[in-house]
């Protein structure tokens, strides 16, 4: 249901022409992402699932990713938004 959360928040984002109802969207899918990794980091530590659980390490390492690709976007918008550009 998270990873929905991402995507439809990015999807919104997307979708509006104000940088600041941009940036909500935005911030609402690093939300979702640190949410899901928190999420993943209880499960294992209630011993519901390890890094041998296939895929575990994989599925967390994406969800970090992701977290990090969605900041770059709300790092760049703010950068628009202030008629600066970044590298």
């Amino acid at each position: 249901m998270l990873r929905k959360s991402i995507g439809a928040n990015l999807a919104e984002g997307v979708g509006q022409w104000i940088p600041g109802n941009k940036l909500r969207y935005y911030r609402y899918a690093q939300g979702s992402a640190s949410e899901c990794s928190s999420h993943m980091d209880m499960i294992r530590v209630m011993g519901f699932a390890d890094e041998s659980l296939e895929g575990w390490v994989e599925a967390a390492e994406r969800i970090d990713r992701i977290g990090a690709w969605v900041k770059g976007l709300i790092d760049q918008t703010e950068a628009r938004a202030a008629g600066r550009t970044l590298r």
